[in-house]
């Protein structure tokens, strides 16, 4: 069980990075061809599934950014993780906006993580499990993704100095999408803030890997 708490909004900001202002695109995101669904190994059941979110036909996710709340000492109900946002690019490196899923309503968004090479082909997080009563739950504190073309490079979503808090989860098992597709799509677990619950916002993510062909 877990604690009441009363807790405040914090409005977000969209942050510009490398000279690129990509938009999200107008129309809902149209389901696309999935190859394999990548999943956590150490996500949470809180919250509500929100939609799938997919890059436009023909493009795939090459950057990503999070929204995020920082730990501070004097709040009772720390939520960490608040949103993911991945960005898309076509083959022909033309930008194809951005698509992200839930977002919850604490936090601020941290600057695009760019890939010098190669589209986004896997992922892990770190989560924080269950506090019981009296602790204060988190859930997705962190979360990493890895650049295809360069095994050694490696994006994260806030630095882990940052999101580290006391007591500090753990990072899962790396997940990858197969040999000839990357990344393409998003889907978020989230909690939400409300005025009676002890919030978590990300609590799970599933991303979709779609063929490069």
């Amino acid at each position: 069980m877990r604690f009441f708490v009363i807790v405040v909004s914090v409005a977000f900001y969209c942050c510009l990075a490398a000279g690129r202002s990509p938009k999200k695109p107008k129309q809902p995101t149209v389901r696309r061809d999935v190859v394999t669904s990548l999943f956590l190994s150490n996500g949470l059941p809180w919250g509500q599934w929100g939609p799938q979110e997919y890059c436009p036909e023909g493009s795939f996710a090459i950057d990503m950014e999070v929204k995020f709340e920082p730990y501070k000492f004097i709040d009772a109900d720390e939520t960490a993780l608040n949103s993911v946002k991945l960005f898309c690019e076509t083959q022909d490196m033309q930008l194809a906006g951005y698509v992200t899923s839930s977002e919850g309503s604490k936090g601020e968004w941290q600057g695009m993580r760019l890939c010098t090479s190669g589209w986004l082909t896997g992922l892990r997080a770190k989560v924080l499990p269950s506090q019981g009563v009296l602790g204060d739950d988190v859930a997705v504190q962190n979360i990493q993704m890895i650049c295809a073309n360069n095994t050694d490079e490696i994006l994260t979503g806030v630095d882990d100095d940052r999101s580290t808090r006391i007591p500090d989860g753990d990072y899962g098992n790396w997940v990858y999408c197969p040999e000839g597709s990357a990344i393409c799509g998003v889907e978020v677990r989230l909690e939400d803030a409300t005025l009676v619950i002890d919030d978590t916002a990300v609590g799970d993510i599933i991303m979709f890997c779609c063929s490069l062909q």
